[in-house]
């Protein structure tokens, strides 16, 4: 039996929910900043033991906010040091590399291009070899962008300038929602945890 509270952020709410077994066990209204006491309150409501639960997921990812991020880092380590119990980070390209895996056979060297805000982006160039980030680096025009026939490009599909993008090397993804609840049951079952919860800080490359 496997309790685990999922806490992500999509667009400008954090969203959460605590799955058994993977399966919805118990959704919580989408939230901006008073995450603790939301989830208290309503467990309080529902007189459900918090000593359920198992582990604590978060979704990070490099194109949403800092501020929002730093929110669910915090609830999530309170949770976890207050209950004795494990923590699972998943990221967008993590994410990816494990759902399109089948696309990447005979790829050495793969990039990821990422909105972050208006017209800026962040181009991540990531090693299949080494299994990490080679380098990164911001753009702010898409035009301006070097193809190169031997690496293949991923963008996330949230773009509204596609125009600049015309070329058979582009490929544009996006992450199911639903997945990540997968995954996070998953890792658990991997024990994929973070070691040292209190010295845990995300990196960009995420």
């Amino acid at each position: 039996m496997t309790y685990i509270l999922n806490i992500y952020q999509r667009k400008q709410y954090i969203y959460s929910n605590i799955t058994y077994n993977s399966k919805i066990f118990l959704n919580f209204p989408k939230n901006y900043n008073n995450l603790n006491y939301s989830i208290f309150k309503i467990i309080k409501n529902k007189k459900i033991d918090l000593n359920i639960l198992n582990a604590v997921s978060i979704y990070l990812s490099p194109d949403k906010s800092h501020t929002i991020s730093r929110n669910i880092l915090s609830a999530a380590k309170g949770f976890c040091l207050g209950l004795n119990i494990k923590l699972i980070v998943l990221t967008s390209i993590l994410l990816f590399l494990i759902k399109y895996k089948k696309i990447l056979i005979n790829k050495n060297k793969i990039y990821f291009l990422i909105l972050i805000n208006k017209n800026n982006y962040l181009i991540f160039k990531y090693s299949l070899k080494l299994n990490n980030f080679i380098y990164y680096n911001k753009i702010n025009n898409l035009s301006i962008l070097k193809i190169k026939k031997n690496y293949k490009y991923f963008i996330k599909n949230n773009y509204k300038n596609k125009k600049y993008i015309s070329n058979k090397y582009i490929y544009y993804y996006k992450i199911n929602y639903k997945y990540i609840i997968k995954l996070s049951y998953l890792f658990y079952l991997k024990k994929k945890f973070i070691l040292n919860i209190n010295n845990f800080i995300p990196s960009l490359y995420i």
